[in-house]
């Protein structure tokens, strides 16, 4: 019913080969959480964030908000909002949390649905 792929896709000489075969073998109205280093904008690691990102030793892929949309969806997921957690007891953190519900950041971890 849930799947959690961090930090793992880049690595992957078949990103797409792997989601369509745990997909196979989720449920309809399953979650997949992934989590992929953003490489927007990064062409030639000219930074440490940018060589963090790339990592040309480790990483095979570099995904960008949009080609790892564009991924999931060739493997049948359709993107979800982030939930919403309210986690500690300040104030801040619970504005924080609940600005959540209104505005969401373009970012390489993503919820997707199955089915």
């Amino acid at each position: 019913h849930a799947v959690i792929l961090s930090q793992v896709l880049e690595h992957l000489a078949d990103p797409l080969g792997l989601l369509k075969a745990v997909t196979a073998r989720m449920v309809k109205g399953g979650v997949i959480y992934i989590g992929v280093p953003d490489c927007t904008g990064v062409t030639v690691p000219k930074t440490f964030h940018d060589f963090h990102n790339v990592q040309p030793l480790e990483h095979l892929n570099g995904f960008t908000p949009e080609t790892l949309d564009r991924m999931a969806a060739a493997a049948g997921l359709s993107p979800l909002r982030r939930p919403a957690a309210f986690l500690g007891t300040s104030v801040l953190q619970a504005l924080r949390s609940a600005a959540g519900l209104v505005w969401q950041p373009r970012t390489t971890d993503r919820f997707y649905a199955f089915g």
